[in-house]
């Protein structure tokens, strides 16, 4: 069993990934996170108080696991390309330092590619202060605001909508002049969510010359990290983004323009349930933001 990692692993220049799960390891050494080439560190089930602050320095970090470990007390800033975080079942877990800064700072170096897959776990992290919780929902807008924008590249035409947020588990706004419409941000709030959790989306548009036209999304899992962890008696918050609402309305139809001009009003309606046995579940909040790309410098400039 390795209790610590040698020193003489920052000699290792060309080391991509490294699996350190259920080792007795205490602490990770600073020097670790001077490796350019590291992309993957799991320290899942080790007894790790904290991160040392020069994981920052790590341009290639795209992933870092750190499920179940028990004694992870804070989380420092991370490198604004660190792509898939997961922090499941940290019981000591406090304190996680903004990465707004980074994430701002390192807006231009992002680069969207199909495919792309972003998630940051921290799910059943029971004693995270406020201020943490303010960290994480704020880091999650501007990660959602710089993938958006990154993707539009891919779009030869955009629209723009206004945004809504709504208590209820149906939502109903209008949609105005259509310009550089980035997506939707959508979130929930669920109790007492299950591993096997399952969410769908169905989207009904509604046109000005009368036409309706309805978009299901197949039920995804948006709970579980890698671990399986069972969820206790709590809330958790889910919030994430989807782009191409709209391609999928006008089937086969990759800028359907024409279409984006005639729409006066969107519906959302939010499934959630689970996988085993096909139980439903309540709703306790949700939410749904237009993200359209003037908002992007703003959105930026804040976290500066």
């Amino acid at each position: 069993m390795v209790k610590e990692v040698p020193k003489s692993i920052e000699n290792l220049v060309a080391l991509r990934k490294l699996h350190l799960v259920e080792c007795s390891i205490q602490e990770i050494p600073g020097g670790l996170f001077c490796l350019t080439s590291l992309q993957e560190l799991d320290l899942s089930l080790t007894k790790i108080k904290s991160i040392p602050a020069s994981v920052k320095q790590a341009a290639q970090l795209s992933r870092l696991c750190l499920n179940g470990c028990k004694s992870l007390k804070s989380l420092p800033e991370f490198p604004s390309l660190l792509q898939c975080l997961e922090a499941e079942a940290c019981m000591s877990l406090r304190t996680v330092s903004s990465s707004s800064t980074a994430l701002a700072q390192g807006w231009e170096k992002y680069i969207f590619s199909r495919g792309l897959h972003e998630k940051h776990i921290f799910s059943n992290c029971r004693r995270l202060d406020e201020n943490s919780r303010s960290n994480i929902l704020g880091d999650a807008q501007l990660r959602i605001m710089r993938m958006a924008t990154a993707s539009s590249k891919f779009k030869e035409d955009k629209i723009e909508q206004p945004s809504y947020d709504s208590d209820d588990s149906y939502d109903d706004f209008d949609v105005s002049s259509n310009t550089d419409f980035l997506g939707f941000a959508l979130s929930l709030v669920v109790g007492n969510a299950p591993w096997d959790m399952k969410i769908r989306c169905k989207y009904n548009f509604k046109t000005s010359n009368g036409e309706s036209h309805e978009v299901k999304h197949p039920f995804c899992n948006l709970r579980r990290g890698t671990m399986g962890f069972e969820s206790i008696d709590s809330h958790e918050v889910f919030v994430w983004w989807y782009s191409n609402v709209f391609e999928e309305v006008v089937e086969g139809a990759q800028i359907p323009t024409a279409f984006y001009k005639l729409v006066t009003e969107v519906n959302v309606d939010f499934i959630v349930g689970s996988f085993i046995g096909n139980k439903l579940l309540p709703v306790e909040k949700c939410g749904i933001c237009l993200l359209y790309g003037k908002d992007a410098d703003m959105i930026k400039q804040r976290a500066l």
